[in-house]
């Protein structure tokens, strides 16, 4: 990944790729798609992914036939087929237990083994953790100064150009002691542009509806969020989950 350098857009959980240059300046997106379209998105370290993360990579090739322009955020998959995923999803097993009861145990066991033996020689529980290796990177990149480029958000004030200035938006930027200084997007097409106000309504809503106490604006953000899309199922959900989480949310008028 350090020889790659990316043009992205999006918000939130809502990203779309559009370029993928390598160190010789080659766009390596349209070969990425390619790949991807003649046998699917198969990660390096699969055999220590859980089974929703295999299910979730595959969706990737479904999201790039229907949708080819850019290669897509994994998240896109609950936004763009939410019933198809819910049919999908057992509400006795949910990802919360697998974690719980894959990765986090192997994690937490060798976290006691190696406190056991004094040492994190030999460990082997994880090969490839980006995430890891992300933090380290950006931390560096800004102590040193390095302006690296990375995939971050910030306000967009006019980086995507047809999108509201105070939108949180996910774009390439280097990091660097002076903190991001963001590439320009310009302008985006009409439906990548519905989904991000779609879900940038929805965030608005959410914490005005939390600042306020208001039901009405949950109702109407749980209505706009394109897992729920039903104002009727979205009464259901947002009862639930007032019901759920009684001891910590305000009273909504």
């Amino acid at each position: 990944m350090n020889k790659l350098e990316p043009v992205y857009f999006g918000l939130n959980h809502f990203g779309w790729f559009t370029h993928i240059y390598d160190e010789t300046g080659r766009d390596r997106a349209p070969e990425l798609k390619q790949i991807i379209l003649n046998g699917g998105f198969r990660p390096v370290d699969a055999e220590q992914r859980d089974q929703s993360w295999l299910e979730t990579y595959a969706m990737v090739e479904d999201m790039l036939k229907d949708f080819p322009d850019y290669l897509p955020n994994t998240y896109l998959q609950y936004y763009l087929y939410p019933e198809y995923k819910v049919k999908k999803l057992d509400p006795n097993w949910t990802r919360t237990d697998e974690v719980r009861e894959g990765r986090e145990k192997k994690v937490f066991e060798e976290c006691r083994r190696i406190v056991d033996n004094g040492t994190a020689r030999d460990s082997k529980v994880v090969h490839n953790d980006a995430h890891g290796d992300m933090m380290v990177e950006v931390a560096a990149s800004i102590a040193n100064n390095e302006r690296k480029t990375f995939i971050v958000m910030v306000r967009n004030d006019g980086i995507i150009a047809n999108l509201p200035d105070d939108s949180m938006v996910e774009v390439a930027a280097t990091l660097g002691a002076n903190g991001p200084q963001p590439y320009a997007v310009g302008q985006i097409g009409t439906f990548y542009k519905g989904l991000i106000e779609n879900q940038h309504a929805f965030e608005k809503l959410t914490v005005e509806a939390y600042m306020e106490g208001s039901y009405t604006k949950a109702l109407q953000a749980l209505t706009l969020n394109r897992t729920v899309v039903d104002a009727k199922k979205a009464r259901v959900v947002l009862d639930a989950l007032i019901e759920a989480n009684k001891d910590y949310w305000p009273e909504l008028n």
